[in-house]
C-alpha cells in the first residue's frame, strides 16, 4: 500500500457523506473517477486516473473513501475532498484487479482479479509500500468476492464456474463447482452473494457435500 496525497473517487457507486447528500462516482474506460450531483446530472468533479481503466468501485462501510479497482493496482480516494489524487495505492498485484470490498469494521479490504488469486489488505498498516497481508490462489481468474455474514468467510468464484469457501480463521478452503455457471463459464455477484446468505443453511442440510445456490 502506497500512501500518497489526499483524493477523490470510483465504475457506478453510490455514497453519503456526512453532510446527508448522495454522491453518485462513476469510473470506466476514459480512465477517470467522476463525481456527479444525481438530481440535475452534473458533473461536478473529476479525478483522472492515467494508468489504466476502472474495472469496479466500492465504498468503505463510513462513506469516507471509494475504492478503484483497476489494472495491477486499487486507488483509494476520499469523497469529501477536492482533491484528484488517491489517497493510498495498493499495488503489487500482475494483472486486472475485478473484484474489492471491505470488511464491515472497515479495517480491511479483500481484492480478486485476473491473475487468479484473492487478496486480503491491511488499512491499518501504514508505509511507502504496502503489500497484501493474505492471498489465496485459485486455478482461473477471480470473476466475483463476497464476505459471509459472519466475516470470516470469503466466497471466491472463478471463471471456471468454480465456488471457493476461503474460511480466514483457518485459511482452510473448500471447493464446489455450480455446473449451471460453468456452462456460462462466468459467475455474478448476485449469485455469490445468495451463497453467502444459505451457506449455513446449506452446509448443515447437505453436510459438507455439494451446495444448491440456485
Amino acid at each position: 500500500m502506497r500512501r500518497t496525497n489526499p483524493s477523490s473517487r470510483s465504475l457506478a457507486a453510490q455514497v453519503e457523506p456526512d453532510v446527508g447528500n448522495i454522491v453518485f462516482a462513476t469510473g470506466g474506460y476514459d480512465h477517470s473517477v467522476k463525481f456527479w450531483h444525481p438530481h440535475d446530472g452534473v458533473c461536478y468533479r473529476t479525478a483522472q486516473h492515467p494508468e489504466s481503466q476502472v474495472n469496479k468501485l466500492e465504498v468503505t462501510p463510513d462513506k469516507r473513501l471509494v475504492a478503484a479497482a483497476a489494472y495491477q493496482q486499487i486507488r483509494m480516494y476520499e469523497v469529501n475532498s477536492s482533491e484528484p489524487s488517491p489517497v493510498y495505492v495498493f499495488e503489487g498485484i500482475s494483472k486486472n484487479v475485478t473484484a474489492v470490498g471491505f470488511y464491515e469494521n472497515g479495517q480491511f479490504m479483500y481484492s480478486g482479479g485476473e491473475d487468479a488469486t484473492a487478496r486480503i489488505w491491511d488499512l491499518r498498516m501504514g508505509g511507502a509500500s504496502q503489500q497484501c497481508q493474505r492471498l489465496f490462489q485459485v486455478n482461473t481468474p477471480v470473476t466475483s468476492i463476497c464476505l459471509h455474514p459472519n466475516q470470516a468467510t470469503l466466497v471466491v468464484a472463478d471463471q471456471s464456474g468454480t465456488i471457493y469457501l476461503w474460511d480466514l480463521s483457518t485459511d482452510h478452503n473448500e471447493q464446489h463447482v455450480s455446473y449451471l455457471l460453468h456452462a456460462a463459464n462466468n459467475l455474478c455477484v448476485f449469485v455469490l452473494h445468495h451463497a453467502c446468505e444459505n451457506y449455513e443453511v446449506e452446509r448443515q442440510r447437505h453436510n459438507k457435500q455439494m451446495y444448491n445456490y440456485t
